[in-house]
Order: C-alpha cells, then sequence, then structure tokens
C-alpha cells in the first residue's frame, strides 16, 4: 500500500510539472498571412509548422478568411511554415528560431500560384 501512495504522489507531481512547463509557452506564437499571386487573401488555406530539422509536421491550422493563421504555445526551437490550397503550389518560408520569452514571431507573407 506504502509503495502504492508513493507512485501516486509522483504521478501527481509529475503531472504537476508537465502543467507548468507547459505554461511557460503561453507567449511563443507564430502568425502570418497566406495570399494569392494577386494579392488577394488566400482563405482556409492549409497551413503546416514544420521542424526545420526534417520537414516532420510540428502542427498545422486552416487559415481563416482573410487568410491569416496564428499557432500558439509553440515550444522553442527551428520550425518553417508551408500553406497549401486546392488548384494552387504550396509556398514555404525559410527557417527561423523561436525563442524562449520570445512574444512572437510574423512569418513573411506566404504566396500561393497557379499550378
Amino acid at each position: 500500500m506504502k509503495r502504492l501512495t508513493g507512485i501516486f504522489i509522483m504521478m501527481i507531481l509529475l503531472a504537476i510539472t508537465g502543467k507548468i512547463k507547459a505554461q511557460q509557452y503561453d507567449n511563443e506564437t507564430i502568425t502570418g498571412t497566406v495570399e494569392t499571386e494577386q494579392q488577394q487573401p488566400a482563405p482556409f488555406a492549409t497551413v503546416l509548422l514544420l521542424k526545420a530539422k526534417d520537414s516532420s509536421v510540428f502542427k498545422s491550422i486552416i487559415s481563416n478568411e482573410h487568410g491569416q493563421y496564428k499557432f500558439s504555445n509553440i515550444i522553442p526551437g527551428k520550425y518553417k511554415v508551408q500553406a497549401t490550397t486546392v488548384g494552387k503550389n504550396s509556398s514555404c518560408s525559410a527557417p527561423f528560431a523561436i525563442k524562449e520569452n520570445t512574444p512572437g514571431y510574423e512569418v513573411p507573407v506566404l504566396t500561393l500560384k497557379e499550378e
């Protein structure tokens, strides 16, 4: 019984530590806009946040009706953003770094071109 109590307490402490760690990155955001070649917003484009090292998907989101997107609670690291929509070629940003206690990063406009 004592062993079970010890394990239970350890699990609670780990959960609290994880929650505190996650709250540290509440301010780290990545924002940007997706547009067409005609410099019009690209509404509802698929936007991927990729790890710069291997291009694996870290997060994904859909741009709003104005072509804007926002990734929140980002862990510090090196990333790039890729956007795509039906009938257009994808567009990808240059790699960039998010550092601890950085309030936000704005990605240069991603332009989707006709296929």
